[in-house]
């Protein structure tokens, strides 16, 4: 039995609708959202959507919770005590470093100020 294939076109490319949609999301991560949506497209043959591969890449689920979350990721605010390390960081005129504990922190302090 021969098995259907539905094509992809050789120049896959996002139409501008789309690439607005993927638009702040890192080059690694668009390409392993676009390789999703090209697996589920063609992975048994079964036509997916009667408008065409560029609307249903917006309607895909997956795609759509992959992007809904790392922009999500992305906007969220840092803990409450690095949020207080970043305004005495500030008020001491020294750059806050992502991920330092209060220990970490007071030492780097301690040693600006000798």
């Amino acid at each position: 039995m021969k098995e259907k294939k539905i094509e992809i076109p050789q120049d896959f490319e996002l139409n501008q609708t789309n690439k607005r949609y993927m638009e702040g999301i890192p080059m690694e991560l668009s390409a392993e959202i676009i390789q999703d949506f090209i697996d589920y497209w063609t992975i048994d043959g079964k036509k997916r959507s009667d408008r065409g591969w560029q609307q249903a890449f917006r309607q895909n689920p997956v795609i759509h919770r992959k992007i809904v979350n790392f922009k999500h990721n992305q906007n969220k605010k840092p803990s409450y005590p690095q949020r207080n390390i970043e305004q005495k960081a500030n008020e001491l005129g020294l750059q806050a470093r992502p991920g330092e504990s209060w220990d970490d922190f007071n030492r780097r302090v301690q040693r600006t100020r000798h």
